[in-house]
């Protein structure tokens, strides 16, 4: 008559994943690059009105990005940013996981016409 415990704790488990998922993945992505410094803005969706407490804003010189990388998990992706300064190039990651394709598409174009310009 009762439902089996173990599906009982499979939906538990399925709960608990989809709101890390949604606590740790959603975020909100912003990139401008009007201007003379290019900026990457995450922040929290979930009460991100009342205190940043995920924030993570990159703000850097046009002058000074050499590449970037899109990498496309399952379920994750990631902007992984590459810096120049004057002695090493380091890299800064950004989370995209939410964004739509086709603003993705729009930031691949802008970041490849940002670098041309950079490289001539």
């Amino acid at each position: 008559m009762f439902p089996s415990l173990k599906y009982y704790y499979l939906v538990l488990i399925g709960i608990f994943v989809s709101l890390v998922y949604v606590y740790f993945g959603w975020k909100y992505f912003e990139y401008d690059s009007e201007g003379e410094v290019v900026v990457f803005l995450n922040r929290g969706v979930i009460l991100s009105n009342f205190f940043n407490y995920r924030g993570n804003a990159i703000e850097i010189r046009r002058s000074r990005i050499v590449g970037y990388k899109i990498y496309n998990f399952l379920i994750y992706k990631r902007l992984v940013i590459e810096i120049k300064s004057k002695s090493k190039t380091y890299t800064r990651h950004s989370n995209i996981t939410f964004v739509s394709p086709n603003k993705i598409n729009y930031l691949r174009q802008s970041l490849d016409k940002l670098i041309a310009k950079n490289k001539s």
